[in-house]
């Protein structure tokens, strides 16, 4: 923990977290998709649930800062990211919808496109290729 806020350092801006604070206030139904371009997406979600857990050093209670939880306590919807299924990797072969395969679960990145046919639908991951519906 210390490596990641040692030196001031967030991955998530703390407006980010306001702005989530206040459509939990104001009751508005939300989703978060995080979105990274490298292999950073494990401390994101480390920082993400953190901050639902009260623990972010910016919302903990702690130097006047507010205690903020998105743990599913008091009836709250629970936010934190705790399965693999709620994880995904998308590549992209061409352009097209038809070109897009999405990875779901405990799946690492692959180097090249030829290294997905190697990747098995079992119970870790789930491989959709061809179309995805996205909404």
């Amino acid at each position: 923990m210390r490596e990641l806020y040692g030196e001031g350092k967030y991955y998530l801006i703390p407006s980010f977290l306001r702005t989530l604070m206040y459509l939990k206030k104001q009751k508005k139904e939300f989703a978060i998709s995080f979105r990274t371009f490298g292999n950073e997406l494990d401390t994101v979600i480390h920082e993400f649930n953190s901050f639902c857990n009260g623990e972010h050093p910016c919302f903990n209670g702690r130097n006047s800062t507010p205690v903020v939880k998105f743990d599913g306590t008091k009836a709250s919807k629970d936010y934190r990211i705790k399965e693999h299924c709620q994880r995904a990797t998308i590549y992209r072969a061409g352009e097209g919808i038809n070109e897009t395969i999405m990875v779901t679960g405990k799946h690492t990145r692959v180097g090249k496109m030829t290294d997905l046919n190697f990747i098995d639908n079992d119970g870790d991951n789930q491989v959709l290729r061809d179309h995805l519906d996205i909404f």
